[in-house]
This record gives C-alpha cells, sequence and structure tokens, in this order.
C-alpha cells in the first residue's frame, strides 16, 4: 500500500472507531455555540473550555486508538508505515479544527445571519489558540496510556502554560495582551507539534518523545518571550 493510502487507511479507520463520539461531539458544540449566542459574553469563557474540552479528548481518542508504545494497537500489527500513522494523526488534527469552526461559524451563521461579532469566545476566531491546543493534545496523547492520564497531563500543561504566559505578558511584553502572546505560543506549538508527533512515532521510545514534548514547550516560550520582548521594545 502507497504512503498516501497508508494516511488515508488510518483516518477512515478512527473516523469508523469515533463515528459516535464525532457525531455527539458535533451536535454539543452546534448547542454550546447556540446557547453562547443567545446568553452573549457571559458564556464565553465556559464556551471555550466545554469546546476545547471535546475537541482535545476527540483527538485521544484518535491517537490512543494507535499508540505508538503499545505493541498491539492495530498499525503495529499490520505492514503500516510510522510515519504515515503518525501523518494521519495530523490530519486529524486539521479535520478537528476545520469541523469545530464549520459548526461554530454554520450555527453563528443560521440563528445571526453572519458569522462575525456574533461568534462566541475565542476558540472560534481566526487565531491559533484551536490548532495549538488540539496539535499539543496530540502530542501528549501519544505520550500517555488511557483518557483520564491524558486530561490529568492536559489540564496541568494548560495551566503551566497559562501561567508562563501570563508571567512573560507582564514581565517582558510590558502593556502586551496576555492574550496575543498565547497566541502566538500555541502558533510555534501547532507547527512544532508535527515533527514531534513524527519523530515519536517512529522512535517509537517514550522517553524520546517526552524529551521532545518538553523541548516543544520550552523553545515555544522561548520565542513567544523573544516576541514579546520585541513588542516592547
Amino acid at each position: 500500500m502507497m504512503w498516501a493510502r497508508q494516511v488515508l487507511h488510518v483516518v477512515r479507520k478512527d473516523l469508523l472507531l469515533t463515528r459516535w463520539y464525532v457525531a455527539a461531539s458535533v451536535g454539543v458544540i452546534a448547542v454550546l455555540t447556540r446557547v453562547a449566542i443567545e446568553r452573549g459574553a457571559e458564556f464565553d469563557g465556559m464556551w471555550n473550555t466545554l469546546v476545547l474540552l471535546t475537541a482535545v479528548t476527540g483527538i485521544c481518542l484518535a491517537v490512543q486508538n494507535d499508540s505508538p508504545h503499545e505493541p498491539q494497537t492495530f498499525w503495529t500489527t499490520r505492514p503500516l508505515n510510522a510515519t504515515a500513522v503518525a501523518a494521519a494523526k495530523v490530519l486529524e488534527v486539521i479535520l478537528t479544527v476545520l469541523v469545530v469552526r464549520a459548526v461554530t461559524h454554520i450555527v453563528a451563521g443560521v440563528l445571526a445571519g453572519e458569522t462575525g461579532s456574533s461568534l462566541p469566545g475565542v476558540l472560534a476566531g481566526r487565531n491559533w489558540l484551536l490548532p495549538g491546543a488540539v496539535a499539543g493534545a496530540a502530542v501528549i496523547a501519544a505520550l500517555t496510556t488511557d483518557v483520564r492520564s491524558f486530561l490529568v497531563v492536559s489540564l496541568v500543561s494548560f495551566a503551566v502554560v497559562a501561567y508562563g504566559v501570563s508571567l512573560v505578558s507582564v514581565h517582558v511584553a510590558g502593556a502586551q495582551a496576555p492574550g496575543r502572546l498565547l497566541d502566538l505560543y500555541y502558533a510555534y506549538i501547532a507547527v512544532g507539534s508535527v515533527p514531534v508527533l513524527l519523530t515519536t512515532y517512529h522512535k517509537r521510545e517514550r522517553s524520546i518523545g517526552l524529551l521532545g514534548a518538553a523541548i516543544l514547550a520550552v523553545a515555544s516560550l522561548a520565542l513567544a518571550t523573544v516576541a514579546g520582548a520585541r513588542w516592547q521594545g
């Protein structure tokens, strides 16, 4: 089987295995978006949290279906290229982001007649928070063994990132809003997650994957810090 066909084969398999979760997620996001639009800004924070949790849990299920560290997962029992499996996960990250934004814009368009100012929260906008968070979640899912450990590590990671970005914003970026630095940080995470996932699946050693994830997190924050310093200057 050619490499590209292997990628599509894994994506189709994951969609089949998670089809009920995907269908339920689309419905949940649509309902949450409707509620957020009707209630206004007071529901934006809750909307961001619940939609993000729905999206990252879905990518966790897809990635852990083909864990790079479990010997009896689907792809290790078949003649599939490790990089093709990793590329399939990257494609699923992109599809997740597209689906979340499509559902949000469609619901907003139906209710408000347009898809601009009526969009709830920050995830629906043209920023990197959603792509970065879902891509980062894919890396964490590749390094954990179940959904519970994934959620724990993800929550801790998000708290550390939020605290680190707030410190950088206050002490380095001056009057720049933390949201701008956070968006830049997740842009680096989204891009950097691709080689980390490819390496994790190719090497299949958790220590290497952890090292790659750590370098990605630190390097992204460092680059965001440099950008913040330039804004201040």
